[in-house]
Formats: structure tokens, C-alpha cells, sequence
């Protein structure tokens, strides 16, 4: 069998996705129903961020833990949550969407649509795209890296400020939840 991965929200009761702005163009496909056609084998889909939480569990900071949340800060943020020993997905596939959730009312339009979503502030797509403007060029998610790796003053800032934007998300779910240990993962990880 094969496990996938995809940076999207997984309706786990119909297979698809609910890609809206997200991934355009694969709001009616069912990928894991396309992949076994493809592959001859049975697939499992699953929410990156979600995935990350099961590698938590099964392989990292998450082993013998039976209620954590991993926070997934990459070209999207999400959180795959475990609960109770096991992922918790909600009704229709979309909880731990916390890079959708409002975190700037005055921020900018997000892919999704909405305004000053927590991932159009502070995603790594996000945050280098702050410092092409004072660059003057533009700068890519692994040029950001390097940056911060080098102690760049500006690149360290916005970091600080997206890690500033992303904790205060990530203690409303730890409020609701109230789980023992929140695990941190993705390129700004």
C-alpha cells in the first residue's frame, strides 16, 4: 500500500478534497481513488499536516503520547491532531485548519480567499515574500533559511514575528484541547 500526503484538507467520509483556493483544480478529484487506478495498489490519504502528527506518534516526540498536536509550518500551516491515541479529524476532514483562522483583520487576502489568515502572515511563503520588498529581489523560502542561518537581522524579525503569530494560534488550540505536548515541525520548524 502507499500512504499520501497532501497539503490540503482531506474529507475523510468522501475521499476528496476541500481545496477551494487552496489547490485549484482538484476540488472534484479523489486523489487516492486516481493513485490505486494508477499504481494497482490500495492508498491512504491523509493531510500533510496530519501525516507529520502520525510520524510524531509513531517514530518521534509523540511516542507513548496519547494527546498532542503537531504544528505544521510550511508553504501552508495546519495541525494534525491526536487525540485520545488517535487523529482527530472532525466532521467533515478540516480540523487543525489553524492556517486559515483569522489572525489579522487588516492582513492580506489569503489563497484561500479570506483575509489575514494566520498562513498569509506567517508561512514561509509569506514571510519571504515580506523581505523581497526590502531585498529588492525576490527571496525564496530556502533563501530565507539561509538568511536567518547567517543572522540576518531582517530575515531573524520577520521569522520571530511569524513564530510571534503562529504561537498565539497554537495556545487557543492548546486552551481548547489541552493536550500534553505540541510538537513543532515544518521549514520553520
Amino acid at each position: 500500500g502507499v500512504g499520501m500526503g497532501l497539503a490540503a484538507p482531506v474529507n475523510k467520509r468522501t475521499g476528496g478534497l476541500q481545496a477551494g483556493g487552496i489547490l485549484p483544480g482538484w476540488d472534484r478529484i479523489h486523489p487516492a481513488v486516481e493513485m490505486e487506478a494508477r499504481l494497482g495498489i490500495a492508498v491512504e490519504l491523509e493531510n500533510d499536516a496530519n501525516v507529520g502528527a502520525l510520524g510524531e506518534k509513531a517514530f518521534g516526540a509523540g511516542r507513548g503520547v496519547d494527546d498532542f498536536v503537531y504544528i505544521r509550518v510550511s508553504a501552508g500551516i495546519g495541525a494534525g491532531l491526536i487525540l485520545g491515541g488517535r487523529p482527530y479529524h472532525g466532521f467533515g476532514g478540516v480540523a487543525g485548519e489553524i492556517g486559515h483562522a483569522l489572525s489579522d483583520p487588516a492582513g492580506p487576502i489569503c489563497r484561500c480567499g479570506n483575509r489575514g489568515c494566520l498562513e498569509s502572515i506567517a508561512s514561509p511563503v509569506a514571510v519571504a515574500a515580506l523581505l523581497q520588498r526590502s531585498a529588492g529581489r525576490p527571496v525564496s523560502v530556502e533563501q530565507l533559511l539561509e538568511l536567518v542561518a547567517t543572522g540576518d537581522r531582517g530575515a531573524r524579525r520577520a521569522v520571530a514575528d511569524a513564530g510571534e503569530a503562529v504561537g498565539r494560534a497554537t495556545s487557543i488550540l492548546v486552551n481548547i484541547l489541552n493536550p500534553e505536548l505540541v510538537v513543532v515541525g515544518g521549514d520553520l520548524a
